[in-house]
Parts: structure tokens; C-alpha cells; sequence
């Protein structure tokens, strides 16, 4: 790992200590938990130089689903950290790993909803002109515009009831747009499979 290295997770706490400075750095980079009394022992760790360094560590090894042997590994071969808190980190890992995958998805906005329906509709909209024929007259109505209308539903996955509605319209030149970007993802995807 090339953001952790060079003993940059050899540390001095004590046992206690350093089981406390991976709850907090877990409950406030991983659980998203912000003023739940954790604060002294990240401030502990910060003192000592390697908080920050815990926190990547561990939001990394829950992102990336890692097995606690390759979180051990990293931490000891590439992090520096010593036998007894790769021991301490490697048990607090196994006892916790799946909740911390699930709260980082739950947390995520690329995988924690997923379209549940797309609705759409041609209108026309008016195009009112802000020049006038005479100086007192109303505006005049120089065209007619086609507009598509969508609504997109969101919905979190495992999860019944509540969508969340996104509404939005595009002219021509914008559904032009969109529709040429679409194709290029298309065309990405299309490529890999």
C-alpha cells in the first residue's frame, strides 16, 4: 500500500489505547459517526503521529473487502506495525469487518441506490419572446419547443418502500447531449464484457 509505509503504523500505545484509537477511527471514518466520544483517543493517536494512518488503513481494508490476513499483512509488512497490534487490529477486524462493509455501502452514493423506474414524456414549451412590437404590448410567442420530461426513481437496495424522485426536463440540444453520452457508455460497457 503506497499511502501507508515506512513504520508510519508503528505506534507506542498500549493495548487499551490502541483498542480504543481503532473504535474511534473506525466509528468516525468508516461508521460516518461524528462527536460520539471517540475524540480523545483519535486526539491520543493524532499526538502520536498515526491517526490519519489508522483511519486510511481501515476505510481502505472496508472498501476493498479485504480478508483480515491481507489487512494484517499490509499493516505489518507494508505499515510497520509491530506483532501485538497487528494481533489486536487483525481480532477488532474479524469481529466487526462485515458491519463496516455495510455501512460504507449504505453510505455510498454510487451503490446505495439503484434505478427502480424511469418514467418520460414528450411536451412542447412555449418560447416567449422579451422583445415587443409595440413598447406597451405583451411579449410574443415566436415558437413552439419539444421538451422531454423524466422522472428517475431511486431506491435503496434490500430495502422496501421509500424512493427518492428526481424530476428534470431537456430541450433538443440537451437530449442530443445526453443521449450521445449514453451511447459512449454504452459502448464502454459493451467493450468489457
Amino acid at each position: 500500500m503506497s499511502d501507508v509505509g515506512g513504520g508510519a503504523l508503528a505506534c507506542s500505545l498500549g493495548k487499551r489505547q490502541f483498542l480504543a484509537l481503532l473504535v474511534a477511527a473506525a466509528s468516525t471514518e468508516i461508521l460516518g459517526n461524528e462527536g460520539d466520544g471517540t475524540s480523545e483517543a483519535l486526539c491520543e493517536g493524532e499526538r502520536e503521529g498515526y491517526a490519519d494512518d489508522i483511519k486510511m488503513l481501515m476505510k481502505r481494508a472496508a472498501k476493498s473487502g479485504w480478508t483480515a490476513s491481507r489487512l494484517e499483512d499490509m499493516a505489518k509488512r507494508t505499515g510497520g506495525m509491530g506483532d501485538e497490534h497487528a494481533a489486536i487490529l487483525v481480532a477488532y477486524w474479524q469481529r466487526e469487518r462485515e458491519g463496516f462493509m455495510e455501512a460504507l455501502q449504505k453510505r455510498s452514493v454510487l451503490t446505495n441506490n439503484s434505478l427502480h423506474k424511469l418514467t418520460w414524456r414528450a411536451d412542447v414549451k412555449s418560447r416567449v419572446s422579451t422583445t415587443t412590437q409595440e413598447e406597451n404590448s405583451e411579449p410574443v410567442d415566436e415558437s413552439e419547443a419539444p421538451t422531454a420530461i423524466f422522472q428517475l426513481e431511486t431506491k435503496l437496495p434490500n430495502e422496501k418502500g421509500g424512493t427518492n424522485v428526481v424530476r428534470f426536463e431537456m430541450d433538443r440540444d440537451q437530449l442530443a447531449a445526453f443521449s450521445a453520452q449514453l451511447g459512449a457508455i454504452k459502448d464502454r460497457i459493451a467493450s468489457r464484457a
